[in-house]
């Protein structure tokens, strides 16, 4: 069974590897987990020159000039987007290990849910989402998606849940946490 104590031991036994910055924008999200096993995600708004546009993700955003570090990034974009005061109802759990994309270094922070939460999203989010890990970890739910970008056609893995296509970058921290949780705390 999935508990708060296991996975903040698993990140104290076997810490992030972290990016140190370079040039690259960097950026933080949270991945927001309660008791029962729920992780929370978000369908991006449609916005115009937004590459991430419609993509499903986790709360977060950019490092501006006023945050402390990263982790301060993913608090304050959290609760920007979602309406959800991580350092009020939450715990850190740990962090992920850092993942780099051409145009981004993001940095993932785990929190655990210790209060009940209403979370509305702001303008930058379509539509909320609560996923089970054992659906996200559920090879029934996996796939593929085709995309075209200039001009090649890419392969990636997908999962499929609630109408929804969860890929790129969020599914690389979603397979990494599980990988950490192990199959048996899916259950």
């Amino acid at each position: 069974m999935f508990s708060f104590f296991e996975l903040q031991q698993s990140f104290a036994l076997e810490p992030a590897i972290i990016i140190p910055p370079t040039h690259t924008p960097q950026a933080a999200v949270a991945m927001i987990l309660t008791l029962d096993g729920q992780l929370l995600m978000m369908k991006r708004a449609q916005r115009k020159g937004d590459p991430w546009s419609g993509h499903m993700a986790f709360p977060g955003g950019r490092l501006e000039e006023g945050d402390r570090d990263l982790q301060h990034t993913a608090q304050r974009e959290t609760y920007e987007e979602v309406a959800i005061d991580l350092q009020e109802a939450a715990v850190l759990l740990g962090r992920m290990d850092d993942l780099m994309h051409p145009k981004i270094h993001i940095s993932a922070f785990v929190y655990g849910l210790e209060k009940s939460v209403n979370p509305k999203g702001n303008h930058e989010v379509q539509q909320l989402y609560w996923f089970s890990l054992a659906a996200l970890a559920n090879g029934e739910n996996r796939g593929t998606l085709r995309k075209q970008w200039n001009g090649q056609s890419y392969v990636f893995p997908l999962i499929g849940l609630q109408g929804t296509e969860i890929w790129g970058i969020s599914l690389q921290f979603i397979d990494a946490l599980i990988g950490r949780l192990g199959p048996r705390s899916l259950l």
